[in-house]
């Protein structure tokens, strides 16, 4: 399932709506109003926020590559690499802030996909935490290297950020919140935001 919806649908909620209503209205009755796009069920601001976050996330994904093509001795010349770093540093604040509504809202989602945003957040907030409020996840210890990029794998060509004794290749949470996003159908998103929070 391609969870990137209609951009033209996305940014006009009356336009949105009346295009849902409508088609709900000539759907066969065994096809889901949201089959396409399973978040609307969900929440619009969702869907729109979603949309920002997975095209900030190709934008990164391009902007590394670019980055890691040059010779290592060359990579700090201009500013591509602080473009490169504010974009993950932008996406993952992002990201978990999206991801923890979502958790929050458990009941709006089938239990293996609530499951499954619960378990991203939870990896994501390692990352997080550092890069937000520049202290220890749990802890009201500063950090000290940890918002930094650790290091540059040229291999990959992406960046590694070393966080409580583990390493996270900033590609790997892009790809991971996107197939996350993906995996979502319909079916599995149960009602929308306002029912979870009466």
């Amino acid at each position: 399932m391609d969870g990137r919806c209609d951009g033209a649908l996305v940014w006009h909620h009356p336009k949105l709506l009346c295009s849902v209503m409508k088609k709900m209205e000539t759907l066969p009755a065994t096809e889901h109003p949201y089959q396409s796009c399973p978040l609307l069920g969900f929440s619009i601001y969702s869907v729109m926020q979603v949309r920002l976050l997975r095209k900030l996330g190709d934008q990164f994904v391009q902007s590394a590559n670019q980055l890691m093509s040059k010779e290592p001795e060359r990579l700090f010349d201009g500013e591509d690499h602080l473009d490169t770093y504010g974009q993950f540093w932008l996406w993952v604040l992002g990201t978990y802030e999206v991801t923890r509504t979502m958790k929050e809202a458990r009941s709006c989602f089938s239990s293996g996909v609530s499951a499954r945003i619960a378990a991203f957040n939870q990896r994501l907030s390692k990352v997080r935490m550092p890069f937000a409020k520049q202290q220890h996840r749990g802890k009201k210890s500063m950090v000290g290297g940890e918002p930094a990029v650790n290091t540059f794998d040229f291999n990959r060509r992406d960046l590694v950020f070393r966080i409580e004794n583990a390493d996270f290749y900033a590609k790997d949470l892009v790809r991971e919140f996107d197939e996350l996003i993906d995996g979502i159908e319909a079916e599995d998103v149960i009602r929308p935001i306002h029912a979870a929070f009466p």
